[in-house]
């Protein structure tokens, strides 16, 4: 083998499974959006938990180093999204909570 050069002997097939997972990738940030709007456009925040929200952008925090270890670019990409959403809507909950 080329020095420099990276092989892949066994690449896996993608599954029907993966193209699944391609589809809640993509969908899951879609679904944060009204949330994320609910909170910054009406300033409500009625109902939402400061721990739940800081849990789900701690765990997609964490999904951001299983992409680094794996690379898959959808993981990134979704991951990312749905980081900043979930940012907002803490910061939100506190911004707005505390009115």
């Amino acid at each position: 083998m080329l020095q420099g050069m990276h092989q892949h002997l066994h690449k896996k097939p993608v599954s029907l499974f993966d193209h699944i997972m391609y589809i809640v990738a993509f969908l899951g940030p879609l679904f944060t959006i009204p949330q994320f709007l609910q909170v910054w456009t009406k300033q409500d925040v009625a109902g939402l938990s400061f721990t739940t929200w800081g849990a789900y952008t701690i765990s997609s925090f964490l999904w951001l180093f299983y992409w680094k270890e794996h690379h898959k670019t959808w993981i990134f990409f979704s991951q990312i999204l749905i980081f900043t959403l979930n940012l907002g809507i803490v910061s939100g909950i506190w911004y707005f909570g505390g009115k």
